[in-house]
């Protein structure tokens, strides 16, 4: 017999004596590794940010699946993946936020000319109140959003009442 044979040759005999010492060896020869991998990970743990929630929960998790008694551990894989979820909540609130941001954009600038800037229904109503509409110049018009409504300057050249040109500004608040 050489010193590096093994019982499981042996495993066939059907001895329930065999067997349950390949057992007890089995769970001493796993808890043996589960305690030096145990060791490994918290002597990382101690290099770790605690601010660096992925590579604490990945630690946490496996040193609770290692040691499943150990409540520290299990509380603390259950704590860091909290807080990845509450992370990607964020994120995923983020970018809904992002998407509805950039869509209101998009409808408000469909609002104004895009030859020359112009909201055609200020424009409407400057004209009205011109002494002489015909002689109406749009020069240029900026907006800002009030998130319930739109604040719009509008700067126009029109003649007066004496026929000299003039540069004037209208502000108005818009509804979206």
């Amino acid at each position: 017999m050489t010193s590096g044979s093994s019982s499981s040759k042996y495993s066939g005999a059907n001895n329930a004596e065999l067997k349950e010492l390949e057992g007890v060896a089995l769970a001493e020869k796993q808890k043996a590794e589960g305690a030096k991998r145990t060791g490994e990970l918290v002597a990382t743990l101690s290099k770790i940010d605690p601010a660096n929630i992925t590579k604490n929960h990945n630690i946490y998790a496996e040193l609770a699946e290692i040691n499943p008694t150990n409540s520290d551990y299990v509380t603390k894989a259950a704590h860091y993946n909290k807080k990845i979820k509450a992370q990607e909540q964020i994120a995923q609130t983020r970018k809904i936020k992002a998407t509805q941001a950039a869509a209101r954009k998009e409808r408000i600038e469909s609002l104004f000319s895009a030859w020359d800037g112009s909201l055609g229904k200020l424009e409407k109503h400057i004209k009205e109140r011109m002494n002489n509409p015909d002689s109406y110049e749009h020069v240029e018009t900026r907006y800002t959003d009030m998130g319930d409504h739109l604040r719009v300057a509008t700067k126009y050249r029109g003649t007066n009442a004496f026929g000299g040109v003039v540069t004037q500004t209208t502000v108005a608040d818009v509804d979206d």
